[in-house]
């Protein structure tokens, strides 16, 4: 209930102004997404001081910007922005853009109930974007931390402020993915926008939409907890709002810029671009009001992350040692075999196998044009994980693109977009939107080695890039042939989402446990997690010492009403006794801990983690007959615990590495060692 009471104060206050500005439709749609992100930033960022980040603070902040936004509406006059009027006969005239719209708007509801019914189970959003919002709902700030891993406190935190919200209401992650969906709305709105503004008409701006939403990724993306969709709702806003040349469309630019750089670092490669824009389409004194109103809004906004990395770390960027695995050693050869691998994925079947023969002539093609240009497959120096010219088929937030019409739609219209330009027969904002997916994809190879998650970047380029598609509904047989193939492959992208099944194979993720849903990223954290829900008590406190890419988030339990304290490397369990912590979970190798006396556990051998309590403490009978009772699982990936410590001998069954079963105990002694 408290949830629904601060969405309509948001929606209140944000609409209120939005509406008070005298805007067209699609203009107060999207002023009121960036007064509603704006606020929700700001309210955390005043409240944070005082460790104030809950309910309470957050209802009375938004009451007050209510009251204040109705305030100014009635003294404007109660404006509304115009419906738009449709046309006489345009099902009859446009029968291929009405089944679009209908099959987006039946996937747009049903990627809402994903992102209600099924808990998030994202890798990233378990290791940092949930676990930051969480970290900060215990400590009621949104200042840093000590956490198991430095991107919860040096990266941009606006979409993670935006979780916090839900956080803060539901005190549950049931709403943690809203704030991706919202963001594809938003993007559809902007997308819309930005082609009529580029001087479309209606119904090929809406086919540019509407086809966006039909790309794989941006499927995926908005039932999870990643923010790449959210910065691009930004960024694609900023664009739209530039092309008004307004004062008033400068503004709402310059605090989109800021949200977007206060969201994620790789707006910072969409800047270029945007520039361009601005420079094509904005007089100087326009483009000084952008600059100077870009700034304000981004310190406001979420910069201040990178003041306290520039005084913590020496770099607004943070330490170096967090981007030293992914950083290339810059060479031509490198960077040109990163720049054509990047576009080379766009080469995309998420959710379907084609026949072995189609899939083999689409590498052989791949592997002769890499030959013929004598570009290198993998060099070393540019490689985190290999390349394969085999088209990808997963359907996976990670590892997919953007479906058949990233090869067949973008990328052709960046190149009729630029030989537009060149040929005069384009707008030069069509020709800067139109640099977007080339230019991103040569500052990653620029800046990232080569790798198989570059995927989800590359989402800020085809959004500002989307609004180009709109030039391919002019000619009917194209456009009804994109048309069919956004269709089935959103439908494919929706039925075959490794992270949400639907029930084909086995059952549908809605109806999976809690810890059953977060083990379908990671099959050997299952019985860990299984252990912590079952054995911690949900108000406990428990203290951790994990790996960075540890998935520490499901330690705060589905109320997030645990507690979490990290430990020291050294003297860990020491550390968690002077702290009176009657729980711990641990990471590493076996015989990794120091000394343990007084402790004992459980040991997960497929994940490494370990699960101690006091040995002579009120929860040692129950983990040991949790342990007792643990059924052996069918599939020997997920071993069962062994305990250690306590006296106590278990058998279990554990990884063989000849690939067979076999049966072993775990000897303890008096003194237990984790």
């Amino acid at each position: 209930m408290l949830m629904l009471v601060a969405v309509v104060l948001l929606l209140l206050g944000a609409g209120s102004f939005a509406c008070s500005l005298r805007l067209s439709l699609i203009s107060t749609l999207l002023a009121a997404y960036l007064f509603a992100s704006a606020e929700v930033v700001l309210i955390a960022e005043v409240l944070s001081p005082f460790d104030a980040v809950g309910r309470a603070g957050f209802l009375v902040l938004e009451t007050i910007a209510a009251a204040a936004g109705l305030a100014v509406w009635l003294r404007e006059g109660r404006p509304f922005p115009a419906a738009p009027r449709l046309a006489r006969g345009v099902v009859r005239r446009h029968p291929m853009l009405v089944a679009l719209a209908v099959a987006v708007g039946a996937a747009l509801c049903f990627e809402a109930f994903l992102a209600v019914a099924a808990a998030p189970n994202n890798w990233d959003g378990m290791t940092y974007h949930l676990s930051r919002a969480a970290g900060w709902l215990q400590h009621g700030s949104v200042g840093r931390f000590d956490a198991h891993t430095e991107r919860e406190n040096i990266f941009p935190p606006n979409a993670e402020i935006q979780i916090l919200f839900t956080f803060v209401f539901a005190h549950a992650d049931r709403f943690a993915a809203l704030p991706q969906l919202v963001a594809e709305l938003a993007l559809l709105a902007g997308i819309f926008g930005t082609a009529r503004r580029l001087g479309f008409g209606r119904p090929d701006a809406a086919f540019a939409a509407l086809v966006f939403a039909t790309l794989t990724e941006i499927a995926l993306q908005a039932t999870s907890v990643q923010n790449d969709l959210v910065v691009s709702a930004y960024l694609v806003a900023c664009v739209y709002f530039v092309l008004g040349r307004t004062r008033l469309d400068v503004l709402l630019a310059a605090t989109a810029l800021g949200l977007a750089l206060g969201t994620k670092l790789t707006a910072l490669y969409a800047l270029p671009v945007l520039a361009l824009v601005a420079v094509f389409a904005l007089p100087r004194r326009r483009l000084a009001e952008l600059a100077v109103g870009g700034v304000v809004a981004t310190a406001a906004l979420g910069g201040y992350v990178y003041v306290l990395n520039t005084i913590d770390d020496g770099s607004p960027l943070g330490p170096a040692s967090v981007r030293e695995p992914f950083k290339p050693e810059v060479t031509a050869g490198g960077t040109t075999s990163s720049f054509g691998r990047i576009l080379y994925r766009f080469v995309d079947l998420s959710g379907y196998r084609p026949d072995l023969r189609v899939a083999g002539a689409i590498r052989e093609l791949g592997e002769s044009v890499f030959g013929t240009l004598h570009v290198a497959t993998n060099p070393p120096e540019a490689t985190q994980t290999l390349f394969s010219f085999q088209p990808n088929t997963e359907v996976n937030e990670d590892r997919s693109y953007f479906g058949p019409l990233g090869a067949l739609l973008l990328l052709p219209l960046c190149a009729v977009g630029l030989a537009g330009w060149v040929l005069r027969r384009g707008s030069r904002a069509e020709a800067a939107l139109a640099l977007a997916i080339p230019c991103f994809a040569l500052e990653l190879a620029l800046t990232y080695r080569y790798n198989v998650w570059l995927g989800r970047f590359m989402v800020v380029p085809v959004a500002l890039a989307a609004a180009l598609a709109a030039r391919a509904y002019a000619t009917r047989l194209i456009s009804t042939t994109f048309v069919c193939l956004g269709i089935v492959f959103l439908a494919l992208a929706l039925q075959h989402n490794e992270r949400k099944p639907v029930g084909r194979e086995g059952a549908p993720v809605w109806s999976l446990s809690r810890t059953e849903a977060e083990a379908l990223t990671a099959p050997a954290y299952r019985m860990p997690f299984e252990a912590v829900e079952t054995l911690v008590p949900a108000d406990a406190t428990i203290g951790y010492r994990l790996g960075d890419e540890d998935l520490d988030y499901p330690l705060y339990g589905a109320r997030l009403s645990r507690r979490l304290v990290r430990l020291p490397a050294r003297d860990t369990l020491g550390a968690a006794a002077r702290l009176n912590v009657d729980w711990v979970v641990t990471n590493g190798p076996a015989g990794a801990d120091p000394a343990a006396d007084g402790w004992t556990g459980v040991v997960f051998p497929s994940s490494h983690w370990r699960l101690l309590t006091p040995a002579g403490g009120a929860h040692a009978s129950r983990l040991v007959a949790y342990v007792r009772a643990t059924p052996t699982p069918p599939d020997y990936r997920l071993v069962p615990p062994y305990l250690v410590g306590a006296g106590v001998r278990v058998t279990a069954q554990r990884d063989n590495p000849n690939g067979n079963r076999s049966r072993s105990s775990a000897l303890s002694s008096g003194t237990s060692r984790s």
